[in-house]
């Protein structure tokens, strides 16, 4: 099985390559992707961050990046804790990413896995206003998560 290396991109650095020209975008994805075999790790919140972003050239430039690349979505800080304890048992490794998304991946019912199709679910759920909020959920107890709607807590924490 093919490794990635992981790479944590924030809004900052997703808004300098959404201001970058088509040509230079596509050459950074193929340089991620295929050469340093990258696989870009995106938080939930900054789903909420780009959405709000005020130029949708950029927003959408963004957008266009993600699409062609490899996008792991990290797990909250409970899983990765509870992980560690279980490393501490039987010397396994840690995985961070909860799931991924890829414009080659098909889900269940065929469906492609992209990251525009995911981020289209997630604002057909309205679910955009509580992304900032799940983020920092995320670095909660479970317990907390029963508050949200169903539907968002499935979705985001894949239970």
């Amino acid at each position: 099985m093919l490794s990635y290396k992981k790479i944590f991109l924030d809004t900052c650095v997703l808004s300098d390559i959404g201001r970058m020209n088509k040509k230079k975008r596509v050459e950074i994805a193929y340089e991620f992707l295929v050469n340093k075999k990258y696989k870009l790790i995106i938080p939930t919140y900054i789903l909420e961050e780009l959405e709000r972003m005020p130029d949708k050239n950029i927003r959408e430039n963004v957008y266009d990046f993600l699409e062609i690349s490899y996008v792991g979505f990290p797990k909250g800080a409970d899983k990765i804790f509870a992980e560690e304890i279980e490393v501490n048992k039987n010397n396994s490794e840690i995985e961070i990413v909860e799931f991924n998304v890829s414009m080659l991946q098909k889900d269940s019912n065929g469906e492609t896995m992209d990251f525009k199709n995911f981020k289209d679910n997630l604002l057909a759920l309205n679910a955009l206003d509580c992304l900032h909020i799940i983020g920092i959920l995320c670095f909660l107890p479970p317990i907390f998560r029963s508050t949200l709607p169903a539907s968002i807590v499935k979705l985001l924490f894949l239970q």
